[in-house]
């Protein structure tokens, strides 16, 4: 399959400049015939030599090949414009199959919609096409985007497959471990904690002390992996096969499975100690998450007050008092004769949280589901995805007010 790609622009230039050179040439004929013909017919007397006929003869043949030229100037300026004739009118028929077969399956474009393809089509396209010095400033503004983009997926490959990759392993590591800090620095340490604030605080522990023993152990693999890859610009130098087994490793189990720790039964030990590391690090994740679900929607809150979390009586999990923290969680509150959108961003911030929750929780069941297939231990899946009503609810979240009007009877 063949290609064409034809400039509307260039081809109308090419024009312009045919114009110019008619236009010269019909100047060049009338300078003839103002210099040599004319003065030659208006002579008088006998022409006995024949010297100004003579002249007269080849200034008409030099007229009559620049008219020739001219000709074939002014059937191709004709022959180019039909071109683009023909190929605008193919462009436009194109165009107007291809809308109408999008309009199939594409909804119909909103008003700034179409206000945007107006702005892009007349000043990126049109204008950047219409001079020689626009199109020339849009070409260099496109090389120069090619190279920042060239640039920029150099930067991006030295970090994903080059060395690059294990800096950025130790710097994602130390990240880890500050936000780990974090959470155990945001604890409530008060005389007044709840059950399940202490066992989820003892649990938000566990899980961040292993956190840093994991990035430990990835900092320093990567740092080893870094030592041997050589050069980091030069990702042929070095020992990359040594480096790629080292950089690998991103956890405590992982270093302990890929270092002989001197001989079989220190090497079953420790890679037995590994999978309780990384079980114990999936419970606490798990007891974590049930604590602040409990304290969440078991609660009871008043919600009158500016931080309601600080004026807790209690837990009660019948359906009423989950439904009236699930109401204050999503920014609503009870006013007369019935609900009232209180705050929508924090409608939207919640929703947002409660997807987040679940795509966590979901991967830390199937990092369990992992240990349990290393291990042997046969699992039955599940019928049905629970948490699919939860995934469906968050594509249909559009604003807002449409989550309220959908999940209004939930509240009742």
């Amino acid at each position: 399959m063949s290609e064409i790609y034809i400039h509307y622009g260039n081809l109308q230039d090419s024009i312009d400049r045919s114009k110019k050179v008619r236009t010269q040439i019909s100047g060049y004929v009338e300078e003839i015939k103002k210099r040599i013909t004319t003065p030659i017919s208006n002579l008088s007397g006998s022409d006995s030599v024949g010297y100004a006929s003579t002249a007269s003869s080849l200034a008409w043949q030099k007229i009559n090949a620049l008219n020739d030229k001219a000709s074939r100037f002014s059937a191709y300026e004709s022959s180019i414009s039909g071109l683009i004739s023909t190929a605008k009118s193919k462009d436009k028929n194109v165009s107007s199959q291809m809308e109408t077969i999008a309009g199939l399956y594409i909804e119909k474009r909103t008003w700034y919609q179409k206000v945007g393809d107006w702005a892009y089509n007349t000043f990126c396209v049109d204008l950047a096409n219409n001079w020689e010095w626009t199109r020339d400033f849009a070409d260099a503004a496109k090389w120069i985007q090619d190279k920042v983009d060239n640039s920029i997926e150099i930067i991006k490959d030295w970090f994903k497959y080059g060395d690059g990759k294990y800096i950025l392993n130790i710097v994602t590591a130390i990240g880890s471990v500050c936000v780990a800090i974090a959470a155990i620095i945001a604890i409530p340490f008060t005389g007044g904690a709840t059950i399940p604030v202490v066992i989820g605080a003892i649990a938000t522990v566990v899980s961040s002390v292993i956190v840093v023993v994991n990035a430990n152990a990835k900092i320093e693999a990567n740092m080893k992996a870094l030592s041997l890859s050589g050069n980091v610009f030069d990702d042929n130098d070095g020992d990359p096969g040594a480096a790629r087994y080292y950089g690998n490793i991103d956890k405590l189990s992982e270093k302990w499975n890929r270092t002989d720790m001197g001989g079989k039964e220190a090497n079953d030990f420790y890679k037995v100690a590994g999978k309780v590391v990384d079980t114990t690090k999936v419970v606490a994740d798990t007891t974590s998450f049930a604590c602040n679900i409990a304290n969440s929607v078991g609660a009871v809150r008043d919600y009158r007050f500016k931080n309601p979390d600080q004026h807790i009586k209690g837990y009660d999990f019948s359906l009423k008092n989950i439904k009236h923290n699930i109401r204050g969680e999503f920014g609503f509150y009870l006013t007369k004769p019935g609900f009232k959108l209180k705050n929508p961003l924090k409608t939207i911030d919640t929703l947002s949280d409660v997807k987040d929750t679940y795509d966590y929780f979901k991967g830390q069941s199937e990092k369990v589901e992992n240990i349990w297939e290393s291990e042997g231990i046969k699992k039955t899946a599940p019928s049905s995805d629970p948490f699919g009503d939860l995934e469906s609810a968050w594509n249909d979240i559009k604003s807002p007010f449409k989550t309220y009007n959908k999940y209004k009877p939930l509240m009742q």
